[in-house]
């Protein structure tokens, strides 16, 4: 049943009207005691009834027919109580979820705590419909196939716990072949936060014939992402999400730190020579592979670089 309030003026044009009722009820049984013809009902400009006790008549059908007439038709006068409190209290819970960080199974949870009173039995049981974060995920073009990049966000918002400590986030890189009668093959990136996660999670996904041809382009999104969630989540000046490490086979290791593979020349991680036959090569560092001092062992620029504190040698 709709619940409807009514709004101040049409709460006194009522009371004057009861109250007109009572004084006619008075003046007809004052007529009748004294056999006085009763008060004429009069209607003034604004449509409010008076009654006039010096008239010579009394029509108790117009009175009533008066009465009978009051109706919803006057809209503003009449308040969806129920249907103007959910957009108001939807409203706020939005507001609210944006500036204090909600994360969106805390607000639905929050939600269906709030559903159980009647109240708000109308607000939405789910904090996507709210903060309308459903959002289809386009593929984008990555040379030779199409790349969709679900992100590190949601994962994050779904996880019970705020970031009071550092989440520490495993990497998995590589290809994967579909069919054996095409040269169709995946190569996902694949997260997994350390002590928290239970499965790991697709943060992209790549389809192509072959392999993505510029690498930077590849990893592009998982970068800028990640590092516009180092920047938004720390405590004390520091990041609250890091890179554990990377899970690559060598040649996967190889493509998405441009350098030579473990085969060639100047392709070992550790130093600057193929072999093991000494122990007098230069060890590699965390400055002189970003430095490329040894520029024989490199084939590019990694976009991994542009993450800060980021080791790629160790």
């Amino acid at each position: 049943m709709r619940k409807v309030i009514i709004g101040t003026r049409r709460l006194q044009q009522i009371a004057r009207q009861e109250t007109n009722l009572i004084l006619a009820d008075r003046a007809v049984n004052n007529c009748a005691e004294n056999d006085q013809p009763p008060a004429q009902l009069v209607s003034d400009s604004e449509g409010e009834y008076n009654y006039d006790f010096n008239s010579e008549f009394y029509d108790c059908d117009t009175l009533s027919d008066r009465w009978d007439n009051y109706s919803d038709s006057e809209d503003e006068d009449y308040v969806d109580l129920e249907e103007n409190r959910d957009v108001d209290i939807v409203s706020k819970l939005k507001d609210w979820s944006l500036e204090y960080g909600v994360n969106q199974k805390q607000f639905t949870s929050l939600l269906k705590i709030l559903k159980q009173h009647p109240c708000f039995e109308r607000i939405p049981s789910d904090s996507r419909t709210i903060l309308n974060s459903s959002q289809e995920i386009v593929p984008t073009v990555v040379p030779p196939g199409e790349y969709l990049y679900f992100g590190l966000r949601r994962e994050i918002d779904i996880l019970d716990r705020n970031l009071d400590q550092t989440l520490e986030l495993q990497v998995n890189i590589d290809g994967l072949p579909i069919f054996k009668s095409s040269s169709i093959q995946f190569w996902p990136i694949l997260g997994f936060f350390v002590n928290v996660s239970i499965y790991p999670f697709v943060i992209g996904l790549y389809s192509g014939t072959k392999k993505p041809s510029h690498v930077n382009i590849f990893l592009e999104p998982f970068v800028t992402e990640f590092n516009q969630l180092r920047r938004e989540f720390t405590a004390g000046g520091n990041p609250l999400i890091k890179i554990h490490s990377f899970i690559c086979d060598a040649p996967a290791k190889s493509y998405i730190k441009c350098v030579k593979g473990h085969t060639g020349y100047f392709g070992c991680d550790k130093n600057n020579r193929m072999t093991f036959s000494s122990n007098k090569s230069q060890l590699r560092l965390f400055a002189s592979f970003r430095a490329k001092t040894n520029f024989e062992h490199h084939t590019g620029t990694t976009i991994l670089q542009d993450i800060p504190d980021l080791n790629l040698v160790d």
